[in-house]
């Protein structure tokens, strides 16, 4: 199911890239509305306008894990660059506002628009390619399964603990002991004083 839908994601890619091929303001609004546009977009999903076919987040996500992407920079000189899988594609754009747009690639021309989300859509009439703005998102890196030799190490540093723990309550042990028969000798000792001193004084 997935090679299925990466083929469609090639295959409306391809048709994107071969149409753009084939074809051969100012103030302060101006600015802002360049502002929204300019920097780097990564392809999100793609969507087909007719509703016949479409490519997940998911699947887009399984081709940059691969180091495949796609890629829309947009350029303060009014130049843009479309890269598919490493094929760069140049143009022109311009802002009309802070959500519309237009792209020229030769004779093609392309509207491009940011939704209340964020995401900005490059739509050739056919399919629309949705973009985020920044870099993909980096998977968290996996963590190594333990290897025999790790758990054979965890296993002797747990003896060891298990060993030093032993070896410390039977220390306690005998420093108890050892008190206890101190504690008895020093009594013993007393009493033994205690019956010489009442023998003397009877005598």
């Amino acid at each position: 199911m997935k090679r299925t839908r990466i083929a469609a994601l090639l295959a409306c890619l391809m048709v994107l890239c071969l149409a753009l091929a084939g074809c051969g303001g100012g103030g302060k609004k101006a600015e802002e509305a360049k502002a929204a546009f300019v920097g780097s977009w990564t392809i999100y999903s793609i969507e087909s306008n007719d509703g016949t076919r479409s490519v997940s987040n998911e699947d887009i996500a399984l081709l940059q894990a691969m180091g495949q992407n796609v890629t829309l920079t947009f350029n303060e000189d009014d130049t843009v660059k479309l890269d598919i899988f490493g094929n760069a594609m140049d143009g022109t754009w311009k802002a009309k506002n802070t959500t519309e747009g237009t792209v020229e690639m030769g004779e093609s021309k392309v509207d491009i628009t940011i939704a209340e989300d964020g995401k900005l859509s490059f739509s050739d009439g056919k399919d629309k390619l949705i973009f985020t703005k920044g870099a993909a998102a980096t998977a968290p890196a996996a963590t190594a399964p333990k290897t025999s030799d790790d758990e054979k190490s965890d296993s002797q540093d747990a003896s060891a603990e298990g060993t030093a723990t032993d070896e410390t309550a039977a220390d306690a042990t005998a420093d108890d002991t050892t008190d206890s028969e101190t504690a008895d000798g020093t009594e013993a000792d007393t009493d033994t004083e205690a019956a010489a001193d009442a023998t003397q004084e009877a005598a």
